[in-house]
């Protein structure tokens, strides 16, 4: 169940689970919205527990306390007039809360900004001038302009892209969110989510060998695709003794590894080991010396349980494995958040909401379909490439009505009960 904080006396609450595609050049386009999810979240957030130096709401912030209060008078029948409406003091009746998170790729690497901004109550200024300052190609082409300390030139170049300046920029622009808003403590409450997951995907270029028990024998195989997943949540929603916050400052250097691997696209950048970050951490003062931040830490071990016990089959440790874009097989990463979706409890009613973040869509209804057969080229294409990388999401959601209908109906059936047993 869900905890409120004092003084923040929601009746209801809207729940997003947010799906974010990769999107390579479009990794900008994803942040405006990824911005824009935040400003909805922070418009109801419990205000007791923001940093005394937040900003009154403004712009849509402003739009969605509105939102907030007419979603209420629906339900309850009021007419609140445009003062109540305007009140900046007044907590709004319903809360939004966004509260899984999925992505690959641009879209993976947003959408872990958007959760450490949600699970420490901080803004994403950072990733903002992140894409502003290093979305050139100028700034990231693998030469000479690219290297600045601790970095050193590459000879060969083994990318397009300079690998190295992207992670280091990464790991700045989590460090910078810190920085602004005082390092807050991992276990001081987040203002905006009281439960969250986060869900990054990533390619394992040689696969990870790992066993299926049969009725009569174990046998194995490869996996290639990967997933890192992210928590935070509070003991009262959780269940554990402490709270977890994967997304303080102690795991930057991790997030920062995750950014690199789910967006490591071939040819602009190269596949990501989590023990290239060695070379340089070490060369940061921030960084230096701290057992905790190597790549064969225990802190990161969490993150790749499946890594750890590989059950007498020789496997190379998972620091030096080499991972790629996340979009190579799992583009469009539904299947994490649905399930999640699933697992969610509240105690106050919920209106669950799914959002898929698709930057270029397709409308294959608009195509002329061919009469003829393919030509041993275009077979050969569909099958190399064309075919095996187009997702389809129909699927996952035919599970989301399903599911949908199945609560529904078992609501019909406890309102009848209830009303029987009044009489």
């Amino acid at each position: 169940m869900t905890v409120s904080s004092p003084g923040a006396n929601y009746t209801q609450e809207v729940r997003f689970a947010v799906v974010m595609y990769g999107g390579v050049s479009l990794a900008i386009y994803i942040n405006g919205i990824a911005q824009e999810l935040l400003r909805l979240v922070r418009a109801t957030a419990k205000k007791d527990l923001l940093s005394t130096g937040t900003k009154p709401p403004t712009g849509t912030e402003t739009v969605y306390r509105k939102v907030s209060y007419l979603l209420a008078d629906e339900v309850n029948g009021l007419n609140r007039s445009e003062a109540d409406l305007n009140d900046p003091k007044a907590i709004p009746p319903t809360r939004f809360v966004v509260d899984i998170l999925s992505g690959t790729s641009a879209g993976g690497i947003n959408g872990i900004f958007l959760a450490k901004a949600l699970a420490n109550g901080q803004d994403m200024e950072q990733l903002k001038e992140l894409w502003v300052q290093e979305g050139d190609i100028n700034s990231l082409i693998n030469d000479t302009k690219s290297i600045e300390k601790p970095l050193s030139l590459q000879d060969p170049p083994t990318s397009l892209l300079n690998s190295e300046r992207m992670y280091l920029e990464l790991l700045k622009a989590f460090d910078g969110m810190d920085r602004a808003s005082g390092k807050r403590s991992e276990n001081f409450p987040s203002p905006f989510v009281d439960e969250l997951d986060l869900f990054v995907t990533a390619t394992d270029l040689q696969g990870v060998v790992l066993p299926i028990r049969l009725a009569d024998d174990v046998v194995y195989e490869r996996r290639h695709r990967n997933v890192l997943h992210f928590l935070y949540s509070l003991p009262a929603v959780s269940g554990e003794a402490n709270p977890r916050n994967d997304f303080s400052a102690e795991y930057n250097p991790f997030l920062a590894y995750a950014a690199r691997c789910t967006s490591a696209f071939p040819f602009a950048f190269e596949p990501m080991c989590l023990c290239d970050t060695d070379k340089i951490l070490w060369k940061l003062t921030e960084y230096r010396g701290n057992e905790n931040c190597k790549s064969t830490s225990d802190a990161w071990q969490k993150f790749y349980k499946d890594y750890l016990d590989p059950r007498g089959v020789s496997t190379v440790p998972f620091p030096k494995r080499a991972f790629g874009d996340g979009g190579y097989l799992d583009n469009k990463p539904f299947s994490y958040a649905t399930e999640t979706l699933m697992n969610r409890h509240a105690d106050v009613p919920v209106d669950r909401k799914l959002i898929y973040i698709e930057p270029s869509p397709e409308h294959p209804e608009d195509d002329v379909e061919r009469e003829d057969r393919p030509d041993a080229i275009d077979n050969v294409m569909s099958a190399l490439l064309t075919l095996p990388r187009y997702e389809t999401i129909r699927e996952y959601l035919k599970r989301v009505i399903d599911s949908n209908r199945l609560m529904a109906r078992i609501n019909r059936i406890t309102a009848v009960n209830d009303s029987d047993s009044e009489q």
